[in-house]
């Protein structure tokens, strides 16, 4: 995808005062200069029934939805924050190259906390788990965390190093005309353990 995609978490009645932010962001990405890597499961994980985001380290064993981009441009989100929406537009788990975006709350006020509330905590390396309709499984590696403003998101493109982008909300929330929504967002990347 060229360009941001602004994510839009809802509006919040009661909002708490924010969502937290990772304390030691990190990115040990590089630059893609080898043939793509076949992700490949790793049997050191838990089994996950199929469409799912598994993330060990976490306790994270969410559903897994295609979402399209709405009318304003924002990534739709699931309104269960226990599910976490795969941006069908973009390349799908199995691709070779790109970057697969994957979305979901990090809190929705009367609903309790999403099933991405502890993204800011993922340490490098961690494992994490994908598995499509038909149950097959991959296997990711973290290689960064950073925080982004939701009004300056990088691009998630479709071609380039193949990749996982997992988004959150973070930060402080921010009272606007449309409601309430946090500031920032923070993503996680993984790269394909092969």
């Amino acid at each position: 995808m060229a360009g941001g995609v602004l994510l839009w978490h809802g509006v919040h009645p009661e909002p708490p005062s924010g969502a937290p932010l990772p304390a030691l962001p990190f990115d040990h990405r590089r630059a893609d200069t080898a043939e793509p890597a076949t992700p490949v499961a790793s049997p050191a994980h838990p089994a996950y029934g199929p469409n799912r985001l598994g993330i060990p380290s976490l306790g994270v064993d969410a559903p897994l939805v295609a979402e399209p981009v709405g009318a304003g441009g924002e990534l739709v989100i699931p309104g269960d924050p226990a599910t976490v929406g795969w941006w069908q537009e973009g390349p799908p788990l199995g691709a070779s190259r790109g970057t697969t975006l994957l979305a979901g709350h990090v809190s929705v006020a009367g609903l309790g906390d999403g099933a991405l509330a502890g993204l800011h905590r993922i340490e490098p390396g961690a494992l994490v788990v994908t598995t499509d309709g038909a149950g097959r499984t991959r296997t990711w590696r973290i290689d960064a965390l950073v925080v982004r403003a939701k009004d300056d998101l990088p691009d998630f493109p479709a071609t380039g190093p193949r990749q996982l982008a997992i988004v959150t909300c973070g930060g402080p929330l921010l009272r606007t005309p449309a409601g309430n929504t946090y500031r920032d967002n923070v993503i996680a990347y993984a790269a394909p353990v092969s």
